[in-house]
């Protein structure tokens, strides 16, 4: 698992004991041993496939009544 946010980060650990959680997923490529949330070498689990959640806050109407949409240039817009 990767995420970037310590919270998030502390969520999946307490939740998916076991598994190896890293930090960033662009660094994933960078050699076959990274680091960890914990600062740990480890090596990366052989695998074809990367599967990606986004954010989507822009397109939430949660906390808001009005939607950035991908038009707009909002953050989650980017993404596409």
């Amino acid at each position: 698992s990767c995420e970037i946010e310590p919270f998030k980060q502390s969520y999946i650990c307490r939740n998916f004991p076991g598994i190896p959680v890293f930090p960033d997923i662009t660094k994933l490529s960078a050699s076959p041993e990274v680091v960890d949330v914990y600062g740990r070498p480890r090596t990366i689990p052989a695998g074809n496939l990367f599967v990606a959640g986004t954010s989507c806050k822009d397109f939430s109407m949660l906390k808001t009544t009005h939607r950035i949409d991908i038009e707009d240039k909002g953050t989650s817009g980017e993404t596409f």
